[in-house]
């Protein structure tokens, strides 16, 4: 054995024995109980971490293919979205249908409804809205493609 290995031993040994020692001070139980509760609970912590590798893989959801993602919406087709009851609005060459929103909306359903399926929507969020608030509308709005040109 070289020296490090001896160290290694040693650091080691003294761990172990500072953590019994611990134990032993805190715990209600005998000394010897408490290596038997220890033993178990490091042989249910290993089943445990067996048990977690041998559980199958969940599969990613998967991501939409390119073309799913890239859906192109004609100009026409956004403008037919025109009401509160069928709101869709662009935003970044993106286009969203908004209408579930536009009842939450807490400046009122009007301030967007008057964009539904017209330009104008994006630049009148910029002025109002800090940009931390894009995210929110992403997570409370439906992507529905791109916007053609």
């Amino acid at each position: 054995m070289n020296k490090m290995s001896i160290v290694y031993v040693l650091v080691f040994a003294v761990a172990a024995f500072a953590g019994y020692s611990w134990y032993t001070k805190n715990s209600s139980t005998q000394p010897e109980q408490a290596m038997l509760e220890t033993g178990q609970e490091m042989t249910q912590e290993m089943e445990t971490e067996e048990q977690f590798e041998q559980m199958p893989m969940q599969e990613e959801p998967a991501m939409p293919a390119v073309e799913d993602e890239k859906k192109m919406i004609t100009p026409e087709e956004f403008a037919k979205h025109n009401s509160k009851e069928d709101c869709w609005v662009h935003f970044q060459g993106k286009v969203y249908d908004v209408t579930a929103w536009l009842s939450k909306h807490p400046g009122g359903a009007d301030k967007i409804a008057q964009f539904c399926g017209k330009d104008g929507f994006e630049e009148a969020f910029t002025k109002k809205h800090k940009m931390g608030k894009v995210e929110k509308m992403y997570q409370e709005t439906t992507y529905i493609g791109e916007l053609a040109k």
